[in-house]
Formats: structure tokens, C-alpha cells, sequence
């Protein structure tokens, strides 16, 4: 069985240069997400590094920020296939 999972680093790329294109300031989109200015800087942290703190924005924050940005979730989000074993398969 395959299922999608979140590659957290390209997706916190995408959404750093998705805020970047649309010249909105950190501290603005801090504000409007009721957030942080830290928590929008370690999105950007986590995609400029392979190891170390691993952040995206939550699910209702996502959703909000696709808003802001004018784009869909969809679009912000980077996934990858795993294979994982079924157990209930029967051999």
C-alpha cells in the first residue's frame, strides 16, 4: 500500500518563497495568523535545512496562509510516496 506523506522541508521552502513572491513581510504574516514572528522564521529555517528543527504551520494555519497567499493548500504542501506494509493482507 502506498500513502502520502509531507516532505516538511520542501514544504517549508515552498511556503517561505510563496510569502517571498507576494512581498508580504514575516511580522505581517505573523499578525495575521495570530502567530509568532519566531514561528514564521523557523518555517523558513526548516527549509533551508536538512536536519535540526523540523516546522510547518498547522493545518488551520495552513489553511489560512493558502488564503493570504491566494493560493490552495494543495499548492503549498510537497508530498512523497512511502510504501508501507498492509497487514491485513493476506498471503
Amino acid at each position: 500500500m502506498v500513502i502520502k506523506q509531507i516532505d516538511i522541508v520542501e514544504t517549508a521552502k515552498r511556503i517561505t518563497d510563496r510569502i517571498r513572491e507576494k512581498d508580504i513581510s514575516y511580522r505581517e504574516i505573523a499578525l495575521l495568523l495570530d502567530i509568532s514572528q519566531q514561528s514564521v522564521y523557523k518555517w523558513e529555517y526548516c527549509g533551508r535545512m536538512e536536519r535540526g528543527i523540523k516546522s510547518i504551520p498547522s493545518i488551520q494555519n495552513m489553511v489560512k496562509l493558502s488564503s493570504i497567499l491566494g493560493c490552495t493548500v494543495d499548492d503549498l504542501i510537497v508530498t512523497y510516496d512511502v510504501e508501507i506494509e498492509d497487514k491485513n493482507a493476506r498471503y
